[in-house]
């Protein structure tokens, strides 16, 4: 089954799933880890995504294989660039910011990392990526190079989700 189709099908029989979003950056090491791994055991959590909008130091790779060593739920990739995509997820999120209008995230860097998925014969879940808020700039903004859509524009944020709904993108994030 796909990641898609078991998300749909848990909505239908009214299963809630509830995804981390770990940045492989901020992640705890040595027994911190531990700790940190047996908290998300024990947490209502079904899934974990894994990437950033900056990734710096960690290895993506390393931390879905210890991922896979010690928790029990779903992981899939949430990539912030082709060089975050790498065997051993259940998944990857194949983000497209629709929110912006920076062509490179609507599909430049689609084609540099599609070939190498296909490859990898992973479940892809093409998924439409929109920022809104108002607060202080963030990571993936100010990596983007896209402005969020305001909070208090919702007919633009639900239009946005409409024309990625139309484009085919399975999920929104």
């Amino acid at each position: 089954m796909s990641w898609l189709h078991d998300l749909r099908n848990d909505q239908r029989q009214g299963r809630k799933r509830l995804a981390a979003l770990l940045d492989p950056d901020d992640l705890p090491t040595g027994r911190d880890w531990t700790r940190f791994m047996d908290g998300l055991n024990a947490s209502p959590i079904t899934d974990i995504f894994v990437g950033g909008s900056l990734l710096t130091y960690r290895n993506v790779k390393d931390i879905l294989h210890s991922l896979r060593a010690h928790y029990n739920g779903r992981v899939t990739l949430f990539p912030g660039s082709p060089e975050q995509v790498t065997p051993g997820a259940d998944a990857v999120l194949f983000l497209s910011l629709i929110s912006g209008r920076n062509p490179d995230l609507l599909i430049g860097r689609h084609v540099e990392s599609g070939m190498r998925i296909r490859e990898m014969g992973m479940d892809v879940v093409p998924t439409g990526y929109m920022l809104i808020g108002d607060g202080p700039l963030t990571t993936a903004a100010y990596m983007s190079n896209s402005l969020p859509i305001p909070s208090a524009k919702k007919e633009i944020a639900v239009a946005t989700a409409v024309a990625g709904e139309m484009l085919g993108l399975g999920a929104l994030f």
